[in-house]
């Protein structure tokens, strides 16, 4: 699948993602991802005590790591 392709589905889909999803989306550790979100460089939204994340968001997260 090309990058454009992963741009597209993510910012065209409905459901929030979960932290598993995200981590594995962008391509990076637990601790990292941790990190951004106490660093604030990516919002999420708290369910009970399970993080959710915007699609969109995620998707300009990786166009920002990849450029």
């Amino acid at each position: 699948m090309q990058t454009t392709d992963v741009y597209a589905l993510l910012k065209e889909s409905k459901r929030l993602l979960t932290f598993e999803e995200v981590r594995s989306i962008l391509h990076i550790s637990d601790s990292t991802l941790r990190r951004w979100i106490a660093d604030n460089k990516l919002k999420f939204f708290r369910l009970g005590r399970q993080l959710r994340f915007d699609p969109a968001i995620v998707a300009e997260a990786l166009r920002n790591r990849e450029s």
